[in-house]
């Protein structure tokens, strides 16, 4: 079940449409997901790995990346991210 879910995120992302939008706390693969959809605004990153995502509709979500900076490489590997604002602390 649980790959099942995966997969559709997957797909969903990859069409470039999300049956259901990121809110508050999600896990770091389903920001990135939804930072590829290009309906993301601005990313905000802190010292401790949080990173906040303002959507074009002005409501936010978070994720832990990884590692400090990921965000950066998420933003790269996406053509739709090129107006992003970036900002990190």
């Amino acid at each position: 079940m649980r790959y099942l879910l995966l997969n559709i995120l997957v797909i969903g992302t990859l069409a470039g449409c999300m049956a259901v939008e990121p809110e508050g706390e999600v896990p770091w693969d389903e920001a990135i997901a939804f930072l590829k959809t290009g309906r993301v605004t601005t990313v905000f990153q802190t010292h401790d790995r949080w990173v906040s995502f303002t959507k074009e509709d002005g409501r936010n979500f978070s994720a832990r990346g990884p590692y400090l900076d990921v965000v950066i490489s998420g933003i790269g590997d996406c053509s739709r991210c090129k107006n992003v604002g970036i900002i990190l602390e």
